[in-house]
């Protein structure tokens, strides 16, 4: 199994993580653009606001938009929950080259996505149970979550769910994490999303 983690402190280092990203998702049909110049020479996306997502992917499934951030800080990824929140609900707009980019869906990586979890400490899976078995078969979740990840990423969703509830937000772009198909295999290090859409919770390939 390869096993991907890259530590993110500086800038310098934060932009070698989005490439060590870019490079894991990339294939000959899905191209990653970054919110701004760089030194790897990677295509640039434009965007109509200051505060925008890092990354967002093209691919025959749809436009992703990725916010990237330290997996060694908590604070942090946190932080980022909100950003991605705040792009959702946003009136951002996107484009490359003159042509539009929609995301379908908005999440949260780190340098720690390709082993499956968003943060560098954690070690200890979700415990599983006769209703976590079912969601996973339906293809609702992985096999196996980390037990922060999963914390985490079920706080974004009640913050998603307080949008609707409070300001009326129509929740129709996909919320949620880039994880890695190791949940599922230990040997398929592939991109793996999961998310929630409204009331529906799904993983998805890029």
């Amino acid at each position: 199994m390869v096993v991907w983690c890259v530590r993110m402190v500086t800038k310098t280092q934060e932009e070698n993580a989005k490439f060590v990203l870019a490079q894991w998702i990339e294939t000959p049909n899905t191209v990653v653009f970054w919110e701004k110049k760089n030194a790897f020479g990677k295509p640039v996306f434009e965007c109509n606001r200051a505060e925008r997502p890092d990354l967002i992917i093209r691919s025959p499934r749809g436009d992703v938009a990725i916010e990237v951030k330290s997996a060694t800080s908590m604070a942090n990824v946190i932080d980022g929950m909100g950003q991605i929140l705040r792009y959702a609900t946003g009136d951002l707009e996107f484009s490359y080259e003159g042509e539009k980019l929609n995301p379908v869906c908005y999440i949260l990586a780190t340098e720690c996505s390709p082993m499956g979890k968003l943060f560098a400490f954690e070690k200890k899976f979700v415990p599983r149970s006769t209703g976590k078995n079912w969601a996973a078969q339906q293809g609702h979740i992985p096999l196996q979550e980390y037990r922060y990840t999963h914390m985490a990423l079920r706080t974004l969703w009640r913050f998603c769910d307080n949008e609707v509830r409070s300001h009326g937000w129509a929740w129709t772009k996909g919320m949620g994490f880039l994880l890695s198909g190791v949940l599922n295999n230990p040997n398929d290090v592939s991109p793996l999303i999961q998310a929630k859409l409204a009331k529906t919770q799904y993983i998805r390939g890029i």
